[in-house]
């Protein structure tokens, strides 16, 4: 559908939109939200984070660009941290449809995170 309250807020998070009173969306820019995601780790301890989109994405290709910023930035603000990304997000279309393995349709979002978490419906004939 793109435009479920989901669908819009991942859009406003990955370009840096900011919100004001009148609600009219600023850009802050690309590294915005990865920078205040470091800073709330290294102010409260947290060792990174989990990123599940569950909604679609417009430009999966850019949820990978901003996937890659957020995980360099975190390793250069809060050493040791990890992001990791689930298994939702098709890269080619943009659409949730989890592929329980690792494969071409999310591999882009592995190479930009530390670690990636498939779905829970894999089996043993998925891992040959």
């Amino acid at each position: 559908t793109g435009n479920s309250e989901g669908d819009q807020l991942t859009e406003v998070i990955l370009n840096g939109g900011v919100q004001d009173e009148h609600g009219k969306i600023e850009n802050m820019g690309k590294k915005y939200y990865p920078e205040l995601l470091a800073e709330l780790c290294a102010v409260y301890g947290f060792d990174g984070y989990l990123l599940n989109i569950e909604s679609e994405c417009k430009n999966p290709q850019e949820m990978a660009e901003w996937t890659k910023i957020l995980t360099e930035t975190m390793h250069e603000k809060v050493p040791g941290s990890l992001i990791i990304w689930y298994d939702s997000v098709v890269a080619d279309t943009g659409k949730v449809k989890w592929q329980s393995m690792l494969n071409s349709k999310n591999s882009i979002f592995k190479e930009n995170s530390d670690l990636f978490f498939t779905d829970y419906h894999w089996n043993e004939d998925m891992l040959r």
